[in-house]
């Protein structure tokens, strides 16, 4: 099964419902992370094989983080007033539709009412 980190901009949480539905997950506030640059969370993600959950669109961008060198992004595009329960009731919709041993060289992004997958081949 794919690991999951989660960022630290999400809710704590959200690690905890993860677990409860079965993924392996990790909060980076609880591996001593916080607060680090982009790139080393990006870093730290690919040591340990982990598919990185973010709200930062800047994971987006091919050129820091080449597709070819990760297990894949799973980027959240919510918006700002969502509730705890309604971010966690999205994200674990989303993980429902994707399958996680294949997002290997993808950027997904979530949104309330979709999924989006890019594959970079």
């Amino acid at each position: 099964m794919a690991r999951l980190l989660v960022d630290e901009a999400l809710p704590r949480s959200l690690v905890h419902h993860l677990r409860a539905a079965g993924y392996e997950a990790d909060d980076i506030r609880d591996l001593g992370l916080r607060g680090q640059p982009d790139e080393r969370l990006f870093e730290d993600a690919q040591q340990r094989s982990a598919i990185l959950i973010s709200s930062d669109l800047g994971f987006t961008n091919i050129f820091r983080f080449p597709p070819h060198s990760h297990r894949g992004l799973i980027i959240l595009r919510l918006p700002t007033f969502l509730s705890v329960s309604k971010i966690t009731e999205v994200v674990l919709r989303s993980l429902r539709e994707v399958p996680l041993d294949s997002l290997a060289h993808t950027i997904v992004i979530v949104e309330p009412t979709r999924t989006r997958i890019r594959r970079f081949e």
